[in-house]
């Protein structure tokens, strides 16, 4: 899978120049360094890195892939935004997703609508109903994201997804405002609504949830309940493209905290690499064996795919030892040429810790 874009999901805040710390894995354990001493958030091309590294700049013909650069496509261990509450409800064909959620103060959720087929136009707006607080962004004709107050006491959103061609046909989303959380979830890979994520027809992408306490306490969110935009049906957490679906969503059980991620889906079948586990936490200089199969047979090599310099652990033949400091690590099986943009890679996160 080609990643053409990844949404910055964490960005470790700037301290005064007066007081700045160097720029280090203990303050910026999950981006990079840039030639300033500043923590960036890793996933643009300009800036690329992971694990409080020294940023790098990509290639022309590369992006940035969970905070390494990398030109073919990938899988494996996957924006922003924070929802909770209930799935799909289709009124007079149109159809919303989520119905219902809790959205933490200073968060965003990503909403979603569409018409049945027979309506002559497939458009839809959305809108704050009266005395709602917050600010609403539409992102195209069937998609718009609702951005919290970054402060308040708990109280009720509703937003009206409303048919362009006829404006009796309506949904209310209702949204719960809620404190913040000190929690930050994260999809692994991601994607910014404005870009896509592409995946081949039948090729696999398995996402994952991690969870960010603070820059060095991190954990996977194994729980995850994973939602298909429109048809809004569940999934495993490994994803086989689909021309359909056009976003992705994940679901924390236990709070109802909502994350998605679109994608696009082209008629090209390519080999596609699974890896397992997916996502996993070993003690700094630990050891954990990956295994790793591809769709048509073929042999599967092995790399690490930080970058930046600095130790980030070394794996062979699927086994992956832990360098001594904290960070997360991406491991990741390849088959083909590891630059091309026809290679088929699926990607681990390792949180070491």
């Amino acid at each position: 899978m080609r990643v053409l874009a990844l949404v910055a999901v964490v960005t470790v805040g700037a301290l005064s120049a007066c007081s700045k710390p160097a720029c280090d894995r203990s303050n910026c354990s999950v981006g990079c360094c840039d030639a300033s001493g500043t923590c960036q958030a890793g996933n643009t091309a300009n800036a690329c890195g992971i694990g409080g590294n020294t940023c790098t700049t990509c290639q022309f013909t590369q992006s940035c892939m969970q905070g390494a650069c990398f030109g073919g496509n990938t899988g494996g261990s996957g924006g922003t935004g924070g929802g909770t509450g209930g799935g799909t409800n289709t009124q007079n064909g149109l159809t919303v997703f989520p119905t219902t959620a809790s959205v933490p103060y200073s968060s965003s959720l990503t909403l979603s609508a569409a018409l049945e087929a027979s309506a002559s136009s497939p458009d839809v707006s959305f809108s704050l109903e009266q005395s709602a607080t917050g600010q609403l962004s539409r992102l195209n004709n069937q998609t718009a994201v609702y951005y919290a107050p970054n402060s308040g006491s708990a109280r009720t959103v509703r937003i009206r997804a409303t048919a362009d061609y006829n404006t009796s046909v309506s949904q209310l989303i209702e949204l719960t405002l809620a404190p913040s959380s000190a929690v930050t979830d994260a999809i692994f890979p991601s994607s910014r609504a404005s870009t896509v994520m592409v995946v081949g027809v039948g090729e696999k992408q398995t996402f994952a949830v991690t969870r960010y306490v603070t820059p060095t306490q991190l954990s996977s969110l194994t729980t995850a309940e994973w939602f298909r935009w429109p048809s809004g049906q569940s999934f495993a957490a490994t994803y086989t493209g689909d021309a359909n679906v056009k976003r992705i969503y994940a679901r924390d059980p236990a709070t109802n905290q909502y994350l998605s991620t679109d994608v696009s889906t082209i008629g090209l079948q390519r080999v596609s690499v699974e890896i397992s586990p997916a996502s996993a936490t070993v003690a700094p200089n630990g050891v954990i064996q990956f295994t790793a199969t591809a769709s048509d047979g073929s042999a599967v090599d092995w790399m690490v795919l930080n970058s930046g310099g600095g130790d980030v652990g070394t794996v062979n033949s699927g086994t992956y030892t832990a360098p001594a400091a904290p960070g997360i690590y991406l491991v990741a099986a390849f088959v083909g040429q590891v630059a091309s943009t026809d290679a088929s890679v699926a990607v681990a996160t390792v949180i070491v810790q």
